[in-house]
This record gives structure tokens, C-alpha cells and sequence, in this order.
């Protein structure tokens, strides 16, 4: 969605320039970047503003916070900012994305756009090209556009019956995987790890925890699932695999949609679970490999918030990628 305003031009290093402003909006964390139309000025890290997993408050408070401090940081105003794009999950739900508008509108005088997440993380890898890109975060999505400027996604429909391979469905899972292995004696120290990280004692308060947790908590448990797998836990250790797996099959969903088998494909990720664990992204890997042996996966991962910024800085050119719709 595009919402203009009349623009705003400041003078910046004693020079007339535009000033930019990304926001990457997920459900734990959100990144906010202030650059001019050669350099990243400032970049700051505020909670979760994702307003399908977040309540409105706090929404709100976060992306105000946000913006406020990385302006600060750049010594602008967020009055000065002539274009701003903010990529964020469900803002396809127009309650989530009007929020969102009423926000940015009450801070910025330029004109800015509102787009889902893996758009602004499909720019930061591709610029406008074709390729997969695949976000792991605290919820899941591919999404992927070919030389005919096709487009198609697969996952991020939601925690409850989508987002594999994130960080909401490694915490679920690792709960039933310690659950199964006390109810069947198999060997586990995934509970040395998992339950102080909801600061709970035991199988009863596991339960009890569980009945009443929300997306984001079982997020959290990511990093427990981490350390035990580090420790050399067996489940945790093909837990991660699986989220691999599961991913790259999201990837595939989309390939074998835009490109015939065959056609080399590019494919690229982002989000908080693919750059913590080697394993997730090695599995990702060689899952996506032994279909199409052809593709060039990016093991290393990108920065969706400088997508933001890129779209930003086109959007002044009124180029808003003329290829593929971004209020999808």
C-alpha cells in the first residue's frame, strides 16, 4: 500500500538530499535504518511490531520508539524523511495494515509504502531480479519471482497451521519431541534446556505452560533447542535438521511453480533461525540440492531492513519496482 504526503527535503552533510527510512517488522524483533541515497546513516533493533502477533499497544509504541531513536541517531527528525517503506508479517489483514499506516502517517511527512515482510527481504537479496527468497523468523515464508516477473509464495499462513521451519514451530515441536521422550524413557537433555527457559520445574508445568503460551513464547525456546543440540542432544539436533528440510521444501513449492526443471534458480535467505544455526542452513542446502542441483543457494544471510531502504530510495524515483505488485 502507498500513501503519499507532501515531501519533505532537508540539507544533510551541507548537501540537499533525501533522506530514506526502512522498518523490517517481525514478531520478536524490529529493525529500523535512516540512509541518504549513498549510505546507511543509522540502524537500531526495538521488540516485536507485528500486528498479527502483537498487541496494538505495543505495536504502536515499538515502531514510534524505533523510528524516533534511529532518527536520533542519524541527528534528523522524522518529519525530515522523504520516503519510507515498512515490510512486516500480515499486513495482507487490513486491521494489522491500517494500524501500521495510522502510525508511520502520525511521524513521517514523506510518502511511504506498507508490504509484507518477504518483499522487502526478497530486494535486499535479488534488487528487483528474480530468485527464492526464504525468511525463518519467529514465522516462515518463500516467496519468488522469475524473468517473466511471475510471482509465487508458499507457507506464512500462521503459527497454527503454517510457518515450518521457524522459530514458533522449532519450540512446539521440541515440546512434544521432550514430552514423547519422557513418556517413552528415551534419553533427552532437552529439558536441562528447555525449562529454565520458561523458568518452569517440571512435566506438570511444562503442560500448564503450554495451554496457555502464545506464537512468540514458543519462539523463545529457540535458543534452548540450540544449546541442547549443541550439547550433542540427538532430538535437538534433528529437530533443527527438520526445520531445515522444511524450509527448503517451502523453497521448492515455489521454484517448481516459476521455473521449469532444469532452469538454474537462485535462491536466498533471511531471519533470525537460518543465521543462528549451521544446521538449519545446511540441511536447507542439501534439501534444496538434491532436487534441483542446479540452484545457487546463498548460505549467508541478508538484512531484509536494507531491502526497506532500497524500495525506499525508488520509491522517490517513482520506480516502485514496476515489475511485480508490492501490497500484496
Amino acid at each position: 500500500m502507498l500513501c503519499a504526503k507532501s515531501g519533505a527535503r532537508v540539507w544533510h552533510n551541507s548537501i540537499r538530499m533525501p533522506l530514506y527510512l526502512g522498518i523490517d517488522g517481525g514478531g520478536t524483533k524490529t529493525s529500523f535504518a535512516v540512509a541518504d541515497d549513498a549510505h546507511i546513516l543509522a540502524r537500531v533493533t526495538e521488540g516485536g511490531s507485528s500486528p498479527t502477533r502483537i498487541d496494538e499497544v505495543t505495536v504502536q509504541r515499538t515502531l514510534r520508539a524505533g523510528i524516533e531513536s534511529v532518527c536520533a541517531m542519524a541527528r534528523v527528525r522524522p518529519g525530515d524523511v522523504d520516503c519510507a517503506c515498512v515490510g512486516s508479517a500480515g499486513v495482507a489483514i487490513e486491521a494489522g495494515r491500517q494500524l501500521i499506516e495510522r502510525t508511520i502517517g502520525e511521524l513521517i511527512q514523506g510518502k511511504f509504502a506498507i508490504v509484507g515482510d518477504m518483499l522487502i527481504a526478497h530486494e535486499a537479496a535479488f534488487f528487483g531480479s528474480s530468485g527464492v527468497m526464504v525468511v525463518s523468523g519467529t514465522g516462515s515464508i518463500a516467496f519468488g519471482v522469475n524473468d517473466d516477473g511471475e510471482n509465487a509464495r508458499a507457507g506464512g499462513r500462521g503459527p497454527i497451521v503454517s510457518d515450518e521451519g521457524s522459530g514458533t514451530w522449532i519450540g512446539r515441536k521440541a515440546v512434544s519431541a521432550l514430552l514423547r521422550a519422557w513418556d517413552s524413557n528415551q534419553e533427552t537433555c532437552l529439558d536441562k534446556f528447555l525449562l529454565p527457559a520458561w523458568q518452569i520445574e517440571n512435566a506438570d508445568d511444562l503442560v500448564r505452560k503450554c495451554a496457555r503460551a502464545g506464537p512468540n513464547e514458543f519462539s523463545r525456546l529457540f535458543p534452548a533447542v540450540q544449546k541442547a543440540a549443541a550439547s550433542g542432544d540427538f532430538l535437538a539436533q534433528d529437530l533443527l535438521t527438520q526445520a531445515g528440510m522444511e524450509l527448503a521444501t517451502l523453497a521448492k513449492i515455489v521454484a517448481r511453480r516459476l521455473w521449469t526443471r532444469g532452469n538454474p534458480v537462485r535462491v536466498a535467505m533471511a531471519g533470525g533461525i537460518f543465521r543462528n544455526s549451521p544446521t538449519v542452513r545446511v540441511a536447507f542446502y542439501n534439501h534444496i540440492h538434491a532436487e534441483r542441483p542446479d540452484s545457487q543457494v546463498r548460505l549467508t544471510t541478508l538484512s531484509p531492513v536494507l531491502g526497506a531502504i532500497a524500495m525506499a530510495r525508488r520509491m522517490s524515483r517513482a520506480d516502485l519496482n514496476l515489475r511485480i505488485r508490492y501490497d500484496e
